[in-house]
């Protein structure tokens, strides 16, 4: 008597867990029952690289193509450090504002430009810059920058207007009037934020400096908030279900993290118990609940006032893969401050650009995707893991392909800029800056059927995918936590070839039906737990997979 066929299928793909013994990743997806297997919750993969989510699927993600070049105006040995999309005041105008190495620039009509400082020439700083914040106060953009440099104000046109210093002009946008800048204010304002229309700022010390309420060029009638620890990054955060009014103010200082409700001596104050601190100050992201940042570790926190969780463990190792920030080196000179961080809202996605080892240039990137949920305040941590899934991208050939610096939305487009001055559209495309291929592959496994020890007969592998081109899918097999691949590749092709009816069909033929390929592979192969690799790698050849399903059989020998 022929021993019965079991199932299991795979319709929710989770994000990577580099962290957990891969056995463990589809326990907590799956519960048993009689046949083989059901899905409950996402499934982890014990690893991948450069692969996104549509929804439940899963799929080489997508690249990035040229945009436009800012570089034919910059000046000599310039590099970009930010940049930032604004909406002028009183109109619907699009601007973005480049902060450079040396100087700053403006496209305001679809043409880069350096931009002019108040009298009219054109403005270089007065000391190289390195670190950078903008900051959106009562119609203007601020620009804090680093070293021996004024606040930088910025409202309309190809000029500056006078930066922030005691008897410069504030030009009033909404009133047509003028005020004059009052008290002393020095230099390196590279912390830069405004609450209440009061700009708040520092230099990365103990001292959180302020504006007097509603009048961002007073300096004279704020004040200063001692803190505990030097801040390494701050910011405004509207709690959930808050409002402008409820506004706090948050500062990742070398003590710990605080809330503050605002700088009145009525004004309230919450430390962050066990939070680690934030590797700089543009790691900083809000999304709708969570303030997220990459500490200095390498690990991803969030928290807010109520709340904080660890989303970064699963990155680091922990089954006998390397995790993407293994080897990221806080005390490399460069990598405290090349990374950055970015909120995609229409994706749900956080991400964070840094260099990996030894790298002086952005190469890697982890992503944490709140599609299916952004976690809520208390909520256990390892519903929150399987709520909020990572993913780890990188470029090939960072050497001499350096990463973005810098994004910012444009029109709706999300846009990556380079060091040298080079844009480009994000989600466009299937190659890296155009040319670079994506190499990607995503892992489904180790999987021993429910049974330890016992050797299994995995029969046929089935997937459904988006129907792509005419090119393949390629499916490794690795047995018993083997490093190399058993017998040749499963090839699949992602476009259908005739009407083959699946399950009676001829099998390694597809059905194509509105949109869906579907393949299956007798593997017939013999071992005690099975690891699967999906891949292409190749320039301009995407695959998006929607369901897998494996059927086996458990045999009577165990070791």
């Amino acid at each position: 008597m022929s021993l019965p066929f079991q199932r299991i299928e795979t319709t929710t793909f989770g994000g990577v867990n580099f962290s957990d013994q891969s056995p463990l990743l589809i326990q907590r997806a799956f519960e048993p029952v009689d046949g083989g297997f059901v899905q409950r919750a996402p499934l982890e993969s014990p690893n991948l690289i450069n692969v996104d989510f549509l929804e439940r699927a899963i799929g080489k993600r997508k690249g990035s193509a040229l945009l436009e070049s800012l570089a034919s105006v910059m000046v000599a040995s310039e590099i970009i450090i930010a940049i930032k999309s604004w909406v002028t005041p009183g109109t619907t105008t699009e601007v973005q504002v480049a902060v450079g190495k040396l100087s700053i620039y403006t496209n305001q009509s679809g043409t880069w430009a350096q931009i002019n400082n108040s009298g009219g020439s054109a403005y270089t700083h007065a000391a190289n810059v390195t670190k950078c914040s903008f900051a959106e106060v009562v119609g203007h953009l601020l620009m804090g920058i680093d070293g021996a440099n004024k606040i930088q104000v910025y409202r309309s046109g190809a000029n500056l207007d006078a930066s922030l210093d005691n008897g410069n002009t504030w030009n009033d946008t909404f009133g047509g009037g003028t005020s004059t800048i009052t008290g002393t204010w020095g230099t390196a304002y590279y912390i830069l934020f405004e609450m209440h229309e009061r700009l708040v700022f520092g230099t990365g010390n103990a001292v959180a400096e302020y504006t007097d309420v509603q009048q961002p060029w007073d300096r004279a009638n704020g004040g200063f908030r001692l803190l505990k620890g030097n801040v390494v990054g701050a910011m405004v955060f509207v709690p959930e279900g808050g409002s402008e009014l409820n506004t706090v103010a948050f500062f990742s200082t070398t003590a710990g993290p605080i809330f503050l409700s605002g700088f009145d001596l009525t004004d309230s104050t919450k430390p962050v118990h066990g939070a680690n601190v934030a590797l700089n100050h543009q790691c900083l992201v809000a999304t709708d609940k969570w303030i997220m940042y990459m500490t200095r570790e390498g690990g991803i926190e969030a928290i807010n006032v109520y709340d904080k969780k660890d989303l970064g463990r699963r990155l680091f190792t922990g089954d006998g893969v390397s995790g993407p920030t293994d080897t990221f080196q806080a005390t490399n000179a460069q990598h405290p401050t090349l990374p950055f961080g970015y909120y995609n809202q229409k994706k749900k996605q956080a991400m964070w650009f840094y260099p990996n080892a030894a790298g002086t240039t952005n190469s890697h990137a982890v992503v944490v995707d709140m599609f299916l949920a952004e976690g809520a305040t208390g909520e256990q941590q390892d519903l929150a893991e399987s709520n909020t899934r990572l993913l780890y991208w990188s470029i090939v050939t960072p050497a001499t392909n350096p990463w973005f610096v810098s994004i910012y939305t444009k029109k709706g487009a999300v846009i990556g800029v380079l060091a040298t001055g080079i844009c480009y559209t994000l989600e466009s495309g299937l190659s890296d800056l155009d040319t670079l291929p994506i190499q990607e592959f995503y892992e489904w496994g180790d999987f021993n059927g429910g049974v330890v020890g016992r050797i299994i007969n995995w029969r046929r592998l089935a997937g459904e995918f988006k129907e792509k081109g005419s090119w393949n899918l390629l499916v490794r097999k690795y047995l018993d936590r083997s490093t190399g691949q058993f017998g040749d590749d499963v090839s699949w092709l992602m476009a259908s070839t005739d009407s083959s009816v699946y399950d009676t069909g001829v099998y390694d033929t597809a059905l194509y039906s509105g949109g869906a390929v579907r393949r299956a592979t007798w593997l017939e192969v013999y071992s005690r737990e099975v690891r699967l690799r999906f891949q292409n790698q190749e320039t301009a050849r995407d695959w998006i997979l929607t369901g897998l399903s494996l059927e086996y059989q458990i045999g009577s020998r165990q070791d």
